[in-house]
């Protein structure tokens, strides 16, 4: 879909209008530490007079680009946007809308998709507070550190086996699958 509209109701979420299928559809993206989530709503949000510095880029960049693809990496909690646009001269560019559902570590930024430079994100972190990875306007984008944890979807019959051939608490179910909130953990563990 084309997005027509952006906003930023506030400093922890962004609301992307897309026109597609010949009907209008708002894409929520919140970085809210215990609510972060991105999912299409109907709701009214209200939107401040001036927008934000971020969703002033965000409208430079991505206003009236076409959304190409949506990816997810298996169980991982980053979701990326391929959105191709337009610059101020006409010319074509490619950018990337990263949305990282992590909880307090969550983040919305775009980079530059052939650089994979961060061109802004809502939460900046120096080398001074994260040390594995800075996320700063103008540095590479380096993806969260993967967590290691077994796939469920493609764990095969004899791993599983193995794994619950003793007795397992809920917190064990998530510290071993990837994909598994405690909800999904105690609902399994029962």
């Amino acid at each position: 879909g084309r997005i027509t509209k952006i906003y930023q109701p506030n400093q922890l979420e962004v609301v992307l209008q897309i026109r597609a299928v010949g009907s209008n559809m708002k894409l929520l993206a919140s970085i809210h530490p215990s609510y972060a989530r991105m999912h299409l709503t109907e709701q009214s949000i209200e939107n401040p007079a001036e927008p934000p510095m971020f969703c002033m880029l965000l409208r430079k960049h991505l206003e009236g680009g076409y959304i190409h693809a949506i990816t997810q990496d298996a169980t991982e909690r980053v979701i990326e946007l391929l959105i191709e646009s337009k610059n101020e001269i006409g010319d074509t560019i490619h950018r990337k809308l990263v949305i990282e559902i992590m909880g307090r570590h969550s983040n919305l930024l775009l980079l530059d998709a052939e650089s994979d430079k961060i061109l802004d994100s809502l939460k900046h972190l120096p080398p001074s507070v994260n040390s594995y990875r800075t996320v700063l306007p103008g540095q590479p984008y380096i993806a969260p550190p993967a967590q290691n944890k077994v796939d469920a979807f493609t764990a095969s019959d004899a791993e599983v086996a193995s794994f619950f051939s003793e007795p397992r608490e809920a917190k064990e179910i998530m510290q071993h699958f990837s994909g598994f909130s405690p909800l999904h953990a105690n609902e399994l563990h029962y």
